[in-house]
């Protein structure tokens, strides 16, 4: 089976934040940015189980991700 959708899931434990990028299996499209809370109602998984629902719920400040097209021409990863 090959999913439907693909999710990256980050947490700062120094900052206290945490959220993740929803995406699509399919080419060419962007990844919404979420909080955690609203990728559990998606996935039904107990995703950081040890954080607070405070922190689950509110969406940290993540940048703009990039294809790996775009991080091979400027030298990055």
């Amino acid at each position: 089976m090959v999913p439907a959708k693909l999710f990256k899931a980050v947490y700062d434990p120094q900052r206290q934040e945490a959220g993740a990028y929803l995406i699509d299996n399919a080419a060419g499209v962007k990844p919404l940015k979420i909080s955690i809370a609203e990728l559990e109602k998606i996935t039904g998984i107990d995703v950081f189980s040890a954080i607070g629902a405070s922190v689950k719920e509110k969406l940290m400040l993540l940048p703009e991700p990039k294809s790996y097209k775009e991080r091979k021409r400027k030298g990055g990863r």
